[in-house]
């Protein structure tokens, strides 16, 4: 739908050709979502903007502002969606656990410095306090 729209469009702009493609009745439209000031319809619409952001498919320059991305050119259906998000989101796990990885390993390090001044200072205070003749 971007792509028809010239590649960027506005909130609005998108979501009603999208409905207009869906033949959704204006009573589907307006059912609300929860208990907020959206509709499901709006809801869902937005849900989809970001996880195409997600996926580097569409840039989101200012504030209700979409445009496509080069690589949002290349996806040909919703099953590509799913697969670069499925993707997207197993890079993203990987990530934070070689991030929790790295901190874990600094923590491990940071305590053995402490327990390597600990003991050093025990053993340098024990030291001094030795006599230099050994008597």
């Amino acid at each position: 739908m971007l792509i028809e729209l010239g590649a960027s469009a506005t909130i609005h702009e998108l979501n009603e050709p999208v409905a207009v493609k869906l033949q959704l009745s204006e009573a589907v439209l307006e059912l609300p979502h929860l208990d907020g000031p959206t509709s499901e319809f709006a809801y869902r619409c937005g849900w989809t903007r970001t996880h195409l952001r997600w996926i580097r498919g569409v840039h989101n320059p200012a504030r209700g502002v979409w445009t496509m991305s080069g690589s949002g050119r290349q996806i040909q259906s919703a099953h590509d969606v799913y697969d670069l998000l499925r993707q997207s989101q197993k890079e993203a796990r990987i990530s934070v656990n070689t991030n929790q990885d790295i901190q874990e390993n600094q923590t491990e390090e940071s305590n053995e410095t402490e327990l390597e001044k600990t003991w050093k200072e025990r053993l340098h205070k024990i030291l001094k306090a030795m006599d230099p003749h050994g008597v």
